[in-house]
């Protein structure tokens, strides 16, 4: 398995060691060769030092013992942005080693919109020794509308998370939450303008932050909206503390800027504790949430949109049936997802 694994913990780490154990719980040897950077730092030093750990992870990655006795598959989680310059490089080493290569999708950034990086990266994998795993059916479709590609397939982030057996019981809302690792491409500058109008107004909901902030202009805007009691900001939140945050909020808000965005797992987490959910419609997030949320679109303004759901789930009845939706929601991902899995093992096999 060629890619980042945590720390740092993000979306697509997660999902890779959520794979990896998978990989190991059915029965297969796997080795990681990971190229995480050592922090969510996006500074020149900390992109140097990142070149220095994905050079040595291309060394490993050339010292694969893929002899006629050994069959080996090489699982690429793909990146984003300019770091398919290194994917392209391990696609490379691939197709001159004759390995078979899954490239697993975690963005929908060059799908959306063409990219040459990516062309040339399908096209130095092959189609013949190369199978593609997205998200969802929309990613599939922006796949091979746009690249060469032979097999794609689809394998849902909700396969990540265990079947939950215990329903929350939840009445009316009260407190709303986001969680993420803080930035204004999450939308945390808008959850912010959210809480502030929902201050303004009067309005009797308590608005929780959860996750780390690295950006000192936007962790000292959170610290001033602490003090003025417009929100809670709890910082990282890990096992029981992000227990807890599930347990304290009534409802979800994720109004993501991100352009990577694509199936995000709080959203998977959110319904799984029957939480519903406000959120932008990026890549997958509108098949997430057939029922049980909200979905805004991009050119409407998020704040008054969420406000106006909040003002429908203030019926406690009708909040209680959204509730519901969201649990029932997960559950039926649950299921489709255990068929995704065993269909992802035939390929391996």
């Amino acid at each position: 398995m060629f890619g980042g694994f945590p720390p740092p913990i993000h979306g697509m780490s997660a999902a890779t060691q959520a794979m990896y154990q998978r990989l190991l719980d059915a029965g297969y040897k796997v080795k990681k060769i990971d190229t995480a950077p050592t922090s969510l730092n996006r500074g020149a030093v900390a992109r140097l030092k990142r070149v220095k750990v994905v050079v040595s992870a291309l060394q490993r990655l050339c010292l694969v013992n893929c002899d006629a006795d050994r069959r080996v598959i090489v699982y690429l989680a793909l990146s984003g942005g300019w770091g398919q310059v290194y994917d392209l490089m391990a696609a490379l080493i691939c197709r001159i080693k004759g390995m078979q290569c899954i490239m697993h999708h975690h963005s929908v950034a060059y799908l959306v919109k063409k990219s040459k990086l990516t062309s040339l990266l399908c096209s130095v994998s092959g189609a013949k020794y190369t199978t593609h795993i997205v998200l969802c059916d929309f990613m599939k479709k922006k796949l091979e509308q746009h690249y060469a590609v032979g097999s794609v397939n689809i394998l849902s982030n909700s396969v990540f998370f265990p079947k939950v057996t215990e329903c929350v019981d939840k009445k009316t809302i009260e407190v709303i939450g986001f969680i993420s690792n803080i930035t204004y491409e999450k939308g945390a500058g808008i959850v912010i303008e959210l809480a502030r109008e929902i201050n303004r107004r009067g309005i009797p909901i308590n608005v929780v932050v959860a996750g780390p902030c690295s950006d000192k202009d936007l962790a000292d805007t959170l610290r001033l909206c602490v003090s003025e009691g417009v929100l809670e900001w709890r910082g990282a939140v890990y096992n029981e503390a992000k227990s807890k945050f599930w347990k304290d909020i009534d409802a979800f808000v994720f109004p993501t800027l991100y352009e990577n965005e694509a199936e995000p797992l709080v959203i998977w987490e959110a319904l799984s504790e029957s939480v519903p959910v406000i959120a932008y419609d990026r890549g997958c997030i509108s098949s997430q949430l057939i029922k049980g949320g909200e979905v805004i679109p991009k050119d409407i303004g998020f704040v008054d949109g969420a406000l106006n759901t909040l003002s429908e789930w203030e019926d406690s009845i009708y909040y209680q049936k959204i509730c519901m939706d969201a649990r029932e929601r997960y559950m039926e991902a649950n299921k489709e997802t255990v068929f995704m899995w065993e269909k992802f093992l035939s390929l391996l096999k």
